[in-house]
């Protein structure tokens, strides 16, 4: 595994200053040389809290469309900062048939202990993708 800090998140101002919770950070993994798996992802990490797992897969569900980020009207498609993630003010959760923010879905999700279900969700989606990519062929050994 190699990890490194792609950007910073900042989200509260405090005495007039946008001041820092966290870091994300890109995991990297490359599982052997036999399989050739290479594959990457971004991970939060808030410095009073530590890895934010369950809000990484509320990221994760949001980026390959499992679920839908709500878009305020008038709000514009703007690129975030470099160094800074942008999120969706909203998001539509129907797996748990609720929308609101992502704090709110991630509150909703530890408050009711669906923290199984959710990560059930992301392997299913995982799976799905690695499925689609995958080349459908004879075996070469059998």
């Amino acid at each position: 595994m190699w990890t490194k800090v792609v950007g910073h998140l900042h989200s509260k101002k405090i005495n007039g200053k946008e001041r820092e919770q966290g870091v994300l950070c890109q995991v990297r993994i490359r599982k052997n040389r036999i399989t050739g798996r290479d594959r990457s992802t971004v991970v939060p990490i808030l410095h009073s809290f530590g890895i934010d797992d369950i809000g990484s897969m509320v990221d994760f569900l949001v980026e390959e469309g499992r679920w839908n980020a709500i878009k305020k009207e008038g709000e514009a498609d703007d690129e975030p900062e470099e160094g800074k993630k942008k999120r969706p003010s909203r998001i539509n959760a129907p797996d748990f048939d609720m929308a609101g923010s992502r704090e709110k879905i991630i509150q909703h999700i530890e408050a009711e202990g669906l923290e199984k279900e959710l990560k059930m969700l992301v392997s299913d989606t995982f799976n799905q993708i690695e499925e689609a990519c995958s080349v459908k062929r004879k075996s070469r050994y059998s």
